[in-house]
């Protein structure tokens, strides 16, 4: 199995938080989804017609530092995405492809 692995830092003065939500800051879901299949895309060309399957939030992501990971398991179209913050899971899916 081959793993990604990055730490990114989400910059509490970009101005996505000023409006999502003003006072909380939280990262939409769908940025979360989209800097995962971008990742994955630096390792694995994927195709159109790829998947996003089964994600769930765990938690809200706030501005601060953050660990993603992708797992790709050699041969399978496939690959499993989580997202933690402060050791905790925020966020994991699934982004499939087809053969």
């Amino acid at each position: 199995m081959n793993t990604i692995r990055t730490e990114i830092l989400l910059d509490a003065s970009h101005p996505l938080y000023a409006s999502h939500f003003p006072g909380s800051p939280c990262t939409p879901g769908s940025l979360i989804i989209h800097g995962l299949v971008q990742l994955l895309q630096e390792q694995v060309p994927l195709p159109c017609g790829y998947r996003v399957r089964r994600f769930r939030f765990r938690r809200f992501l706030v501005p601060g530092r953050c660990v993603c990971e992708i797992d790709l398991e050699p041969g399978d179209n496939q690959a499993r995405c989580r997202v933690y913050a402060e050791g905790h899971l925020a966020a994991e899916g699934l982004v499939e492809w087809p053969a």
